[in-house]
């Protein structure tokens, strides 16, 4: 007689699979008992500390000079007041003399230098950047009509397109010292004479304008 206990291939087969499903599921079992599971870190928290801001002094400073000293150079350069047909316009009696023109200049390009240093500096330590943007775009575009009214002016000989950038630049002297207000009415203060001394070249352009027509 056959052997009772002899199972068919077919069932043999599946109590292996079955076995080896056992195995495998006490070993899984095993393994997630060793695994330590360590806690989820929460989306955007961070054990390292926040960064503080600050500034740039010595690069606001390469800056502020670098703008400001282009914009003096250029219009030195071409300013001419020794020419033949400036000395021909007819010049207001309360215009100052020639010799004062690069004194003051000079002492405001120095001012504008130091001040808009000092508000680039603040706006960084605040991490107001910005304003910071803002104030060195203005500061460039001022720059560019101080230096741009001397060569419409004696290059150029156009005394009514001069008197309109005059008027350019004095408006936009004082909206770069409302920018500086940002940083602190003092630094704002410092830029006055500036916006003051533009204010004046307007009227003396405008005069030279009217009375060479």
């Amino acid at each position: 007689m056959p052997d009772q206990d002899v199972q068919p291939p077919e069932a043999q087969l599946r109590d292996s699979a079955s076995d080896i499903e056992e195995r495998v599921a006490n070993a899984v079992e095993d393994m997630t008992d060793k695994v330590e599971i360590l806690p989820a870190e929460s989306p955007g928290v961070s054990d390292e500390p926040e960064s503080v801001p600050t500034a740039h002094p010595v690069k606001n400073l390469l800056f502020s000079t670098a703008i400001v000293t282009t914009a003096a150079v250029v219009g030195s350069m071409v300013t001419d007041p020794n020419s033949r047909w400036y000395k021909k316009l007819k010049k207001p009696d309360w215009q100052p003399d020639s010799s004062a023109f690069p004194i003051v200049w000079t002492a405001l390009y120095a001012g504008a230098i130091a001040t808009s240093t000092s508000v680039l500096n603040k706006f960084q330590r605040e991490g107001n950047r910005k304003d910071a943007g803002k104030y060195r775009c203005a500061l460039v575009v001022n720059m560019a009509l101080n230096a741009g009214w001397s060569w419409t002016f004696f290059q150029a000989k156009k005394l009514g397109p001069a008197a309109a950038e005059a008027g350019a630049l004095a408006t936009s002297t004082l909206c770069l010292a409302r920018r500086a207000r940002k940083a602190g009415v003092g630094r704002c203060i410092t830029l006055l004479p500036y916006a003051a001394w533009t204010a004046f070249a307007f009227g003396l352009s405008s005069e030279l304008w009217l009375k060479n027509r």
